[in-house]
């Protein structure tokens, strides 16, 4: 009986897909309380916070901001390496946008906002481009 060669047989399968050199990345955005107290009339004091400050990403890659909790509005103003509109409001609690095909590498700093209030992130959040 001929032996089969098991990795030309795996390389040979039908039905597989390609797997994509990247996936999509998330950034997720969540409300982080101060610990301070309550003042009546008042929500919880604290601050929303960007959980990556500086994500990488590769041109024609999809990055998509998720909040976390109480969020009726998301925007995301964003560099001109991502493709149109790059200023993104939202009811609800994601937002997505496509980096251009064409951006520049290196650092590009963005800003996010939830319920209007400014979310941190390091000084800045930023996405950094490498192909």
């Amino acid at each position: 009986m001929a032996r089969e060669n098991a990795v030309r047989k795996i390389s040979e399968g039908k039905g597989f897909k390609q797997a994509r050199a990247w996936r999509d990345e998330k950034v997720i955005i969540f409300f982080s309380p101060r610990g301070t107290e309550r003042f009546p009339g008042h929500g919880v004091a604290g601050d929303w916070v960007v959980s990556e400050p500086q994500k990488i990403v590769s041109p024609g890659q999809k990055v998509t901001w998720q909040a976390l909790g109480d969020c009726q509005t998301l925007e995301i103003d964003l560099p001109d390496v991502f493709e149109e509109p790059r200023q993104i409001v939202v009811k609800g609690v994601a937002a997505s946008a496509v980096v251009r095909a064409d951006a520049e590498i290196g650092l590009h700093s963005y800003e996010a906002y939830v319920n209007g209030q400014l979310a941190i992130g390091g000084s800045s959040p930023r996405v950094i481009i490498d192909p």
